[in-house]
């Protein structure tokens, strides 16, 4: 990997993710690979949330939420799964939950925020291509993985009291 200059994080991203797209030979929209880099900025920052992603994908679809509520739900929802499964996909054999079901989650939480948002609104067809390709987002950021040399991670959610009961153990 070359030496990449940037003067911000979401800069750095972004040529990362150019680089990604290039060696999968897939190429996404020019709004969502920019929405990708901006969400691994962010997520650089502030790589969890303060309670497990499952409950907070049914806080989503609550009825008694408010659009504005059920909106940043969900894209916290499909944030932290394209996150979690893209880069962080080994570290979840410490979660009782399988990478499959967060994949699942996070397609579901796009398609569902593409279709609550107006044609209008300028991220509706991000979502939706986010939704529509979200293997292969995952894909681009495992790719990116490789390319990074991440210290060895070890993702435990933060509402988590005891490591030792969340790892799987075999069927008796």
């Amino acid at each position: 990997m070359a030496l990449i200059a940037c003067s911000s994080v979401e800069g750095f991203f972004s040529a990362l993710i150019r680089d990604a797209f290039l060696l999968k030979k897939w190429q996404a929209g020019q709004q969502s690979q920019y929405y990708v880099a901006g969400l691994l900025g962010r997520f650089a920052n502030q790589p969890s949330l303060e309670y497990p992603l499952s409950i907070k994908f049914l806080e989503a679809y609550c009825q008694d939420v408010a659009a504005e509520h059920k909106v940043s739900a969900l894209r916290d929802v499909g944030d932290m799964a394209l996150c979690y499964t893209g880069l962080f996909a080994d570290s979840l054999q410490y979660v009782s939950i399988d990478v499959a079901l967060y994949e699942e989650m996070g397609e579901l939480a796009y398609n569902s925020l593409s279709s609550l948002l107006k044609e209008s609104e300028q991220l509706t067809t991000v979502y939706h291509e986010l939704s529509e390709h979200f293997i292969a987002f995952v894909d681009v950021l495992r790719e990116i993985r490789t390319e990074i040399a991440f210290p060895e991670m070890k993702f435990i959610p933060q509402h988590v009291d005891n490591v030792e009961s969340l790892k799987k153990k075999p069927l008796s």
